[in-house]
Formats: structure tokens, C-alpha cells, sequence
């Protein structure tokens, strides 16, 4: 229960957090507000069969508790590329999909 507590306050502070990034990047285009959110879903189209196989055949747990280290480790490139003036729109968008591939195999765990 502490994992999918930790991982919901984590999941609603990116979903605030990100487009704030984009807008101190300077961006300020609905278009890339549009993409940034697209970016956080459409890994649930691509990823979610492989997910749930996964799921299937691994104990749900260890896969949570991956995927979560995982998110934490991704997302903390961010303010280490914001630190080092490295950030940008396209990094933030890996950044944002790597987290949500992951996102997908926390998910379909936890419906196991």
C-alpha cells in the first residue's frame, strides 16, 4: 500500500509539475502543452500488452517497486539538466515518455 501511495503523490505532482517546467523553458505554445500531455498516454496503446504479459508472469510487487525507482530515477534528470542549463523541449519529452512506459508497467501491476 505505501508503494501505490508514494507513486500517486509522485504521478500528480508531475502531472502539475511538467507543464511548468515546459512553461519556465520559455515555451509557451499550446501545441508542445498538447504533445507533453499526448506523451504521458499514448504509452498505455503501445506498452500495455507487453505490460500485462509481464505482469502475468512476474510478481506484481518487484514490478511496482522497479517501475517506481525507475520514474524517480528518470525524473530526476530533470533538475540535474535544469542545474547544468541543458534542459530542453525534446529532453523533456524522452523524459516524459520514458516515465510513462514505466508508468504503464506500475499500472498493469497493480491490477494483478
Amino acid at each position: 500500500m505505501l508503494v501505490q501511495g508514494g507513486s500517486a503523490i509522485g504521478t500528480q505532482i508531475t502531472v502539475v509539475g511538467l507543464p511548468l517546467v515546459l512553461l519556465a523553458l520559455g515555451e509557451e505554445s499550446a501545441v508542445l502543452f498538447g504533445v507533453l500531455a499526448a506523451c504521458r498516454y499514448v504509452p498505455f496503446l503501445l506498452f500495455g500488452y507487453y505490460a500485462g504479459a509481464l505482469a502475468d508472469r512476474k510478481p506484481p510487487r518487484a514490478i511496482m517497486l522497479l517501475a517506481d525507482v525507475g520514474r524517480c530515477v528518470i525524473l530526476a534528470v530533470i533538475p540535474v539538466l535544469w542545474w547544468f542549463d541543458a534542459l530542453n523541449v525534446l529532453l523533456l519529452i524522452a523524459v516524459v515518455i520514458s516515465a510513462s512506459i514505466l508508468r504503464v508497467f506500475f499500472d498493469t501491476a497493480l491490477m494483478v
